[in-house]
């Protein structure tokens, strides 16, 4: 209707609108990237999600990792590879993998 060919002109002609609709987009995607993300980390087993969250949002060191989970420093790195790639898996669409 012409209210909105008004607006998208509008939206066109001026780059602080443009901005912040362009804001608004990439805002919007990391939103759903978070959700993703938190769908795959709740999907994970609890020893491989436990040293990811602790590795990548409690930023503790391989090291202090297993120190408060009581497992070796080796170990704590396995389980984090292995909490990564599988989370790699889950997020990445099968028709993308490059072979």
């Amino acid at each position: 209707n012409k209210r909105e060919l008004e607006m998208i002109n509008k939206v066109k002609q001026d780059p602080d609108a443009k901005s912040f609709v362009e804001d608004g987009a990439k805002e919007l995607v990391r939103a759903e990237t978070i959700i993703e993300v938190r769908k795959a980390l709740a999907t994970l087993p609890e020893k491989l999600r436990t040293v990811l969250i602790l590795k990548e949002y409690g930023q503790l060191d391989y090291k202090e990792i297993g120190q408060v989970l009581g497992v070796s420093e080796s170990n704590v790195k396995v389980r984090v590879f292995r909490a990564r790639k599988k989370l790699e898996e889950i997020l990445t669409p099968e028709d993308t993998h490059v072979y």
